[in-house]
């Protein structure tokens, strides 16, 4: 199934890519009785992207675990010496909220997500007539 999203930032572009895979797999409203903390590293934002989608995949079956809402996704950009080269990774931060999986039916199971698939652009967006706006668009596919 593919996936495209946007967001004003790199952040709310993520959080509403996880929210768009989320929504594949249950229609009923879930209950936030259980909070996570995800903390994820990458070396460049479609990594990134991949990760935090499998660490909500990873929840799911492994901690039966159904993410239902994300909140506060913060990206940090942080810089990193190795001998004569500076290069930067980046660490993504975010609570989540949901439920057991067993109180829940399940729609449809993701394997997981195919990698390759992930893009992630700015492209230029008209609020109205005399104001531009850069915004971001991600697309995946993930695998039934």
């Amino acid at each position: 199934m593919k996936f495209k999203v946007y967001g004003k930032n790199l952040e709310e572009c993520f959080k509403n890519a996880a929210h768009n895979l989320i929504k594949t797999l249950c229609n009923e409203d879930i209950n936030l009785l259980q909070k996570k903390t995800i903390k994820i590293h990458a070396n460049d934002k479609e990594s990134l992207l991949y990760n935090l989608l499998e660490k909500i995949l990873y929840f799911l079956e492994i901690g039966d675990f159904l993410v239902w809402k994300i909140k506060d996704i913060n990206i940090t950009v942080i810089p990193k010496i190795k001998g004569n080269r500076k290069f930067y990774n980046l660490e993504l931060l975010a609570e989540v909220y949901g439920d057991n999986i067993d109180n829940y039916k399940i729609n449809k199971r993701i394997t997981g997500i195919k990698k390759d698939s992930i893009s992630i652009n700015t492209i230029s967006g008209i609020t109205n007539e005399t104001d531009r706006k850069k915004i971001f668009e991600c697309r995946f596919i993930a695998e039934f």
